[in-house]
């Protein structure tokens, strides 16, 4: 990334999924501000 704010995750396919664990990083997400693309 061309940023030090980006992360990222890789989820596998068959990776188990900590459900609530993406769900709060989605709810802490749509609380940053947006990008003007």
């Amino acid at each position: 990334s061309r940023t030090k704010e980006t992360r990222y995750l890789d989820i596998r396919e068959d990776d188990p999924v900590d459900e609530a664990q993406v769900a709060d990083w989605v709810r802490q997400a749509s609380r940053l501000p947006g990008e003007k693309m």
